[in-house]
């Protein structure tokens, strides 16, 4: 069942402040849930949180994807 678009948090490294403000997060929360895979905000070509609590993040260049689990 459909529960709406996922919103992007980074874009080619840099972190979206008025997407983390719109769904009431912050930088340090999202730096939180980066920490967790040991990823840096800079090597992030995309990152979006959906509507269950999941953050796919993909990083630069041919390097994997993560999905980081934020709802624990």
């Amino acid at each position: 069942q459909y529960e709406g678009l996922p919103t992007v948090l980074i874009m080619d490294g840099v972190v979206q402040e008025k997407a983390l403000k719109s769904i009431n997060l912050t930088k340090a929360w999202l730096y939180h849930q980066l920490g967790k895979e040991n990823i840096k905000d800079t090597e992030v070509s995309l990152a979006q949180l959906d509507t269950k609590g999941n953050l796919y993040v993909d990083l630069m260049g041919d390097k994997p994807f993560f999905i980081i689990d934020t709802t624990n």
